[in-house]
């Protein structure tokens, strides 16, 4: 298990903050997602199924948000300053010379990006930091979806839970 400060300290803040997609109430949902999807970075890869890394994110899942990052993102930007390209840069190699999985299991930056631009893709706003119920619904309706097996009382359970550190 990832210990929560030190995700926090060491990886969310200093991957997200470049990019100006770190919050406060982005920052908690993040963790919740990490401590459900994984018991706090215990898998790297679900066990019966195709999702990688800390946040469990599809290969499906990661070629939509490339897409709306493409689409949505980026298409009123100065082409000096696309988001894509910062996230490129942030990683410090091209995009097509690192296999997808590795990205996501290998390199914890690039997955926490990604997982917050998961959220970023979401209309509506993410749930004050404190309240713990409204993140998981949050997750459970944004991430996880309906067709997914969380219920909100598991991701609270499993988010206390890591926050305890056990």
């Amino acid at each position: 298990m990832i210990n929560h400060i030190q995700l926090r300290e060491y990886i969310i803040r200093p991957s997200l903050k470049p990019l100006n997609l770190w919050e406060e109430n982005s920052e908690e949902l993040i963790i919740m997602t990490c401590a459900h999807e994984t018991l706090g970075g215990t898998f790297l890869h679900e066990l019966r199924g195709p999702a990688c890394g800390i946040y469990e994110e599809e290969p499906a899942t990661y070629k939509w948000v490339w897409d709306k990052i493409f689409s949505d993102f980026d298409k009123n930007c100065d082409p000096r300053n696309k988001l894509s390209d910062r996230i490129l840069k942030s990683i410090g190699r091209p995009l097509a010379t690192i296999p997808e999985i590795e990205l996501i299991i290998g390199n914890l930056y690039y997955a926490t990006i990604m997982c917050r631009l998961r959220y970023a893709c979401v209309k509506e706003p993410i749930p004050d930091s404190k309240d713990i119920k409204g993140l998981a619904q949050y997750y459970k309706m944004f991430y996880n979806s309906s067709k997914g097996k969380a219920t909100v009382i598991e991701v609270i359970d499993n988010y206390q839970l890591y926050l305890r550190g056990r």
